[in-house]
């Protein structure tokens, strides 16, 4: 499949279907820290409220959005160990 096609072909013949990449690392609720960048320092955890191709919303645990409601790439993230 070329994935630049926005729809696959079935060889059936059947109706074409749309393919979608997911490879986002987090799912919503998975909880996550905000790294600081230049520290080693790490805000959260915070809850992942959204996902879209690889950028993140989030909340805290009263469901408040966090970082002023932006997307924020997966590289500022990290997961949240509950054993840490």
């Amino acid at each position: 499949m070329n994935p630049d096609n926005k729809f696959s072909f079935c060889e059936d013949g059947d109706r074409p279907i749309t393919t979608y990449t997911n490879n986002a690392k987090f799912r919503p609720a998975d909880q996550v820290y905000v790294r600081v960048p230049g520290t080693t320092t790490r805000e959260g955890p915070y809850t992942v409220a959204a996902v879209d191709n690889g950028r993140y919303k989030l909340c805290d645990e009263n469901k408040t959005p966090v970082e002023g409601d932006r997307w924020l790439k997966e590289e500022e993230l990290e997961f949240y160990d509950p054993f840490e």
